[in-house]
């Protein structure tokens, strides 16, 4: 349907909310993704080199081998990288990728959290802020 006057084109454009504020929120989560991905790999390759320096509980409900959980996280946070990577150029895929990335880190942390509880509830408002800022409404325009 044609436009005449000064109508704005969509109810999305009248209410200020054009692709920039997208770019700027697909910036933030791909930005997001690669620090995580780096912090992930960080402590990977710490429990994989140094299993002392973490500390395991009785009452942990994380109960997998530390180095195999370092392997774990050494392998997810290179795929963080590639997604958050994806996410800068756009790629659609980059998305859906991204926010299954952050729900399984999310778990993760949560079984993690008995060991270090202020790095976990850092890093799970980390995933909740990536997973809105790649699933808000009007996105990848």
């Amino acid at each position: 349907m044609a436009q005449h006057g000064l109508a704005p084109a969509s109810p999305r454009a009248a209410r200020g909310g054009g692709s920039s504020a997208w770019a700027g929120m697909a910036f933030f989560a791909g930005l997001v993704l690669i620090l995580l991905g780096a912090f992930n790999g960080l402590i990977g390759l710490v429990a994989v080199l140094d299993s002392d320096w973490l500390v395991v509980t009785d009452t942990a409900l994380l109960t997998v081998d530390i180095a195999a959980w370092g392997w774990f996280w050494v392998v997810m946070g290179g795929v963080f990288f590639a997604t958050g990577l994806g996410i800068f150029a756009g790629r659609t895929w980059a998305r859906g990728v991204g926010v299954a990335l952050a729900t399984v880190n999310a778990v993760g942390h949560v079984l993690y959290m008995p060991v270090y509880p202020l790095w976990s509830v850092l890093v799970l408002t980390l995933d909740v802020l990536v997973i809105y800022a790649l699933t808000r409404p009007g996105g990848w325009d």
